[in-house]
């Protein structure tokens, strides 16, 4: 293939010098392959004007599926809803081990909640280390904020938590005694909402007062 390139360019060199041809049918062939090269050779790049037309349809083609691949709100309230209710679990499984109390305090205005001991034996203050732990954390603390979960829109808010039939309340800890249950005999509500104006959507997590298990309600439009 050089060598055909070669060939062609010395051959339209020559012609160009006024060279006399040997052979009429020769020359018309390189003639030809010259030609060929050059237009091979325009047509290996793009003008500025088709690479515009793609970048914008491609941007136009970005803009149609990318909601697609969005989770619903239902899907952030629910995976939320669902790390809650794990870690609501870790709590109560730690008082049931270690014979104490754990609780969990829920925080409306920073949008989190920690977990701490408040049993009386000082020396189970210091929490086991979790792989996700904040670095800020102190050892007898454990924070974790919804904000800094993974989502895509509009991130999970902490409305409050409910005892009994009170209202629902901005802060509250949630306690759990060393069988397990509630160290209040009220049943426990909590709830989280996603979302603004008329698409704003709740759901709750209800922990049963005897047993300290966590299950998640119903999602739901009518705020608690």
């Amino acid at each position: 293939m050089r060598s055909c390139v070669k060939a062609a360019k010395s051959m339209s060199s020559l012609l160009k010098l006024g060279a006399k041809p040997v052979n009429d049918a020769v020359t018309a062939r390189l003639t030809a392959a010259c030609g060929e090269l050059r237009c091979g050779r325009a047509r290996e790049a793009y003008t500025l004007v088709e690479l515009l037309i793609v970048v914008s349809i491609m941007g136009i083609l970005t803009a149609l599926l990318l909601p697609k691949f969005e989770p619903s709100t239902y899907e952030q309230l629910h995976g939320a809803a669902l790390v809650i209710a794990s870690d609501l679990g870790y709590a109560r499984n730690l008082a049931v081990a270690n014979d104490s109390r754990y609780a969990v305090t829920f925080d409306q205005s920073s949008n989190s909640y920690f977990l701490e001991h408040t049993g009386a034996n000082n020396l189970l203050d210091a929490l086991p280390l979790r792989p996700y732990r904040s670095a800020d954390d102190s050892p007898d603390k454990q924070h974790t904020y919804l904000e800094e979960l993974p989502h895509l829109g509009a991130a999970v808010e902490i409305v409050g938590v409910r005892l009994g039939a009170s209202s629902v309340a901005s802060t509250t800890a949630v306690e759990f005694n060393s069988l397990g249950g509630l160290n209040d005999s009220q049943k426990v509500e909590i709830w989280l909402a996603c979302g603004r104006g008329n698409a704003r959507r709740y759901i709750h997590l209800d922990i049963a007062p005897v047993t300290g298990l966590v299950s998640v309600g119903e999602y739901q439009a009518a705020a608690p």
